[in-house]
């Protein structure tokens, strides 16, 4: 209720939402096809998909770059994770190798934050993903709110070589440093303006949103 309403200052969501659903919308209508060619009854008539079935995913694999400990991460964040899991995207999560300022860093995530949310809510989506290594948390190297994706731990050079998608979460990562950053992989900066000056350079106010997703493209 309190964010900014959209359009934001920089609001490429519908554009990201539109190439996340397209696969699961493809396999939702490929799979009523085959049913009604399997049973005469009308594809109105058949049984509704549950908000639980998994659907495509049009990434294979995810690196996220993660930013504030607390709330941001557990109410934000891993939320966003788990519903790429669900769709069938590996994820490897990217934190600070040191404390800044508040951010999180990848020794929390990996033995603090993600066992205490398993055992507390017994969720079979993330347990299972860590179990069989489809999430994976790694220090990105960096010990500042903003990133210089040019000297990153060798850990997330070996993990970005075969990843489809990137997400720069945070106003120091994902608006500071990187906003206008072009990668050969599709890219999402996710962030809160919390300054007043940024906010003037977007052409916004502050606590306005970011969402800015760019397509990938080989030229670069």
């Amino acid at each position: 209720r309190k964010l900014k309403p959209r359009p934001w200052c920089v609001d490429d969501f519908d554009a990201f939402a539109a190439r996340w659903l397209a696969a699961g919308s493809r396999e939702s209508d490929d799979g009523q096809r085959s049913a009604a060619a399997a049973d005469p009854k009308p594809v109105s008539e058949a049984a509704p998909r549950t908000k639980t079935t998994p659907l495509a995913s049009p990434w294979r694999k995810c690196v996220v770059f993660v930013d504030n400990a607390g709330a941001d991460v557990c109410l934000g964040m891993i939320p966003f994770v788990r519903e790429l899991i669900r769709r069938g995207t590996e994820v490897v999560v990217a934190a600070n190798e040191t404390p800044s300022i508040n951010d999180i860093t990848a020794r929390e995530m990996r033995d603090e934050i993600f066992p205490a949310l398993v055992a507390s809510t017994g969720d079979a989506i993330l347990r299972d993903a860590i179990t069989d290594g489809r999430l994976r948390v790694v220090s990105s190297g960096n010990d500042m709110p903003v990133i210089d994706l040019r000297f990153v731990s060798r850990e997330v050079r070996d993990e970005a070589k075969d990843a489809d998608l990137i997400v720069l979460e945070g106003m120091g990562r994902g608006i500071e440093t990187n906003l206008y950053a072009k990668l050969k992989v599709d890219c999402v900066k996710l962030a809160m303006v919390k300054h007043r000056e940024v906010a003037e350079l977007l052409g916004g106010e502050l606590y306005d949103c970011v969402c800015k997703f760019d397509v990938g493209s080989e030229d670069l």
